[in-house]
């Protein structure tokens, strides 16, 4: 690590470099499929991505990993409450257009326009960067999860996208096992 760097402070600010994310994630340990299962509360990891704050501000509440089948990998809450939440379409919430048409917006306010009832992702263990951890597989983007342990109760998280410039990391943070 750099000199000066903390990772338990930059996790707690959530503020970091993106190379400092990116020494961290490489060398912390992968994770099963197993250790995945459940709800997780999602949390940005600010480090200079031009994608950084878009969750928060659109009212992400994290994923949800039912089994290696089934996953939820965007679960947004229906208001400023936080007390309920949704599943929502990646495939739409990500469209282009949707940034324009609905700027400003939660997602809870158009609810109606990306809301599922389907899984639309999976976990697969694969390779990234010499280890073999947990996956999230996006059903119908070509974007990849990939997830390294912070403790027993806490994994980094980086998406990998397919002509992705920067990497965007992020945090899941548990909050119960999948039923």
């Amino acid at each position: 690590m750099s000199t000066g760097f903390s990772a338990q402070e930059a996790l707690k600010s959530r503020k970091i470099s993106s190379e400092e994310a990116t020494r961290l994630f490489d060398n912390l340990e992968p994770v099963s499929i197993e250790f995945m299962l459940g709800r997780w509360k999602g949390e940005e990891l600010y480090t200079g991505n031009p994608a950084d704050g878009i969750l928060e501000t659109t009212g992400w509440a994290g994923k949800t990993f039912e089994n290696a089948e089934n996953v939820f990998p965007l679960v947004f809450f229906t208001d400023s409450s936080k007390t309920e939440t949704f599943n929502v379409d990646p495939l739409i919430a990500m469209s282009p257009d949707m940034a324009t048409k609905y700027a400003g917006k939660t997602l809870g306010e158009i609810r109606e326009v990306v809301e599922t009832q389907a899984s639309k992702a999976r976990l697969r263990m694969v390779e990234f960067k010499g280890k073999v951890s947990a996956t999230m597989i996006y059903d119908n983007l070509p974007i990849n999860d990939i997830f390294r342990k912070i403790d027993d109760n806490m994994v980094i998280g980086v998406m990998d996208f397919k002509g992705g410039d920067q990497p965007y990391y992020f945090l899941l943070i548990r909050l119960g096992n999948a039923q």
